[in-house]
């Protein structure tokens, strides 16, 4: 289950005469699931910038923005959006995918559907 404590109890037990103390441990899990957001869109392109959103499924606060192409591959990771990503390049066409990071641990979802753009001359 998510967000839950769990304890653990492990001992070697060789035969039914040789067996060990027992070991305790705990954990706690993640708060999932990490839902894949939806509703990607480009709001706007300069010849340098995106602007990117997109529809959350969960609380998720924090998302990897994935900017793409056969030359091109660079992730950005955002707390907000809509959000605007830099460093392209002018009349270039590039794919855009959104995956949720969850939880303390930063969990990664799955990506997003791509969505295409290019960006202006």
């Amino acid at each position: 289950m998510p967000a839950t404590s769990y304890t653990f109890r492990v001992r070697q037990a060789c035969d039914s005469a040789d067996v060990s103390n027992w070991t305790t441990s705990g954990f706690t899990t993640d708060s999932l699931p990490c839902f894949v957001p939806t509703n990607v869109n480009v709001v706007s392109a300069t010849n340098s910038t995106a602007t990117i959103d997109w529809a959350t499924r969960g609380t998720e606060t924090n998302w990897d923005v994935r900017v793409y192409n056969t030359t091109f591959d660079s992730t950005y990771t955002v707390t907000a959006h809509p959000a605007t990503v830099g460093g392209l390049t002018a009349g270039v066409t590039y794919n855009v995918a959104v995956r949720a990071l969850c939880g303390s641990a930063m969990l990664e979802g799955d990506y997003s559907e791509p969505v295409s753009f290019t960006t202006t001359i």
